[in-house]
């Protein structure tokens, strides 16, 4: 199985190792499929995990930072925090720091191209001993 799928309308289907060929025939029920994987594996704490950061700020009553929501490619929820931090990367980029709670107990942290999209790749925090 491939990962997620997306249809463009008029050019085909596409995953993450490009043109999907024969197409499937449903592409939503085939990504609802991925996700449920996604999700299992994501309950047993993975070191690391690929989640989607939500653009605005979530209202979280009380908060002294601007809460984020962390997702799946679909939007399910699987964690929610903030932006630690910020530096300027190659070419004038700016890369985002972010702490992420997740709903399966672990906490994490990642960072992200703020003008390259909402992929932020995680990596688990360990206590040291």
């Amino acid at each position: 199985m491939s990962g997620y799928i997306f249809s463009a309308a008029g050019h085909g289907q596409y995953d993450p190792n490009g043109q999907v060929d024969p197409p499937v025939a449903d592409v939503g029920a085939h990504n609802r499929e991925v996700e449920q994987i996604e999700l299992a594996i994501w309950e047993t704490q993975p070191d690391r995990a690929i989640a989607y950061i939500s653009d605005q700020p979530i209202d979280r009553r009380g908060s002294r930072t601007s809460t984020h929501e962390f997702s799946t490619w679909l939007g399910t929820r699987i964690g929610y925090g903030e932006i630690t931090g910020q530096y300027r990367g190659f070419w004038s980029s700016t890369i985002l720091c972010v702490r992420c709670r997740g709903t399966n107990g672990a906490v994490y942290i990642g960072r992200f191209g703020k003008d390259g999209g909402t992929a932020v790749r995680l990596r688990k925090i360990t206590s040291r001993s």
